[in-house]
């Protein structure tokens, strides 16, 4: 994936006659370094068909599903248009002018919401493992569910007053079970429990929530966590359990 996104990018670059990239992917080009950043895609738009993400008209991610991540992609660090069509189309869903990915940054770019209102979300990651603890940071990423506080069974709230499109900072948690309840943050209103799931120290999470609270929409309002280490592309969802 890496190299497929960096190799697709650099033929798009060198089309247009930028310097920047061989066919060896080497560092140094003309002398000079090569910067580079990581980009990673979630799909999670509601009633949007499969996307293509392009960078400044490269293609450089295809025929993305919606829930899943498309994994971290290697690119020259630079000042891109961000475009996601549905697959097969130009016709951008969401993009972003002019934006700028680090060098040495790492970045995942949300498609959220819902028709008429799809937009892009831009989060940046820390992906350094800690050897005895677990990161975790939590997405709002359905649309019709209110402000939210994201509770562990009994205590207090592990992440508070998170509307919709928000992105909160990591937190360390120790490793171990934890049984995650979201409340609405107005009256602390039970919305969703899960059952256990297990935060593994090394790892470094983003929790989200998917889908909508209208049941006959065919996109369930759920939980999935993403690993954000390693290639960014591994998930499992959260198992729901009978509010009590």
């Amino acid at each position: 994936m890496k190299r497929t996104m960096l190799v697709m990018l650099c033929a798009g670059l060198l089309v247009a006659g930028a310097p920047g990239c061989d066919d060896d992917d080497d560092d140094d080009i003309v002398g000079e370094a090569v910067f580079e950043s990581e980009l990673r895609v979630i799909h999670a738009g509601v009633g949007a068909p499969q996307v293509d993400v392009y960078l400044d008209d490269t293609l450089a991610i295809e025929a993305l599903d919606y829930g899943e991540s498309s994994g971290y992609g290697v690119v020259p660090a630079d000042v891109y248009t961000i475009e996601a069509t549905p697959a097969g189309s130009i016709d951008p869903v969401v993009a972003l002018e002019e934006h700028v990915l680090e060098p040495e940054g790492e970045t995942t770019l949300f498609v959220m919401g819902s028709p008429g209102d799809f937009r892009p979300v831009v989060a940046a990651d820390s992906r350094d493992p800690a050897v005895e603890s677990a990161f975790v940071r939590f997405v709002h990423a359905a649309p019709d569910a209110p402000a939210v506080d994201i509770r562990t069974r009994l205590g207090d709230p592990v992440f508070g007053d998170v509307s919709f499109g928000e992105i909160t900072d990591y937190i360390e948690l120790e490793p171990g079970g934890y049984v995650f309840v979201i409340t609405r943050t107005e009256d602390a209103a039970p919305v969703a429990a899960f059952e256990e799931a297990e935060l593994e120290a090394g790892n470094v999470y983003t929790v989200a929530v998917l889908g909508t609270l209208n049941t006959g929409d065919g996109y369930d309002f759920m939980g999935r966590v993403y690993v954000d280490n390693d290639g960014g592309d591994a998930f499992a969802d959260l198992v729901p359990e009978l509010l009590q």
